[in-house]
């Protein structure tokens, strides 16, 4: 898999948190951004995500 594809995958659940109201925006941004340092995918890297 590439580091774009498990970077989308690990995201999914916290997108269905965040909808569903579980978790707040702010720790929507923290998770996110724990995920991009980790996978270090391209393409939120080039989009500015």
């Amino acid at each position: 898999m590439t580091h774009d594809m498990l970077y989308e995958l690990s995201l999914a659940p916290a997108k269905t948190m965040l909808d569903k109201g579980v978790i707040t925006k702010k720790e929507f941004k923290k998770i996110k951004q724990f995920l991009i340092d980790k996978y270090q995918p391209t393409i939120p890297l080039l989009l500015g995500l």
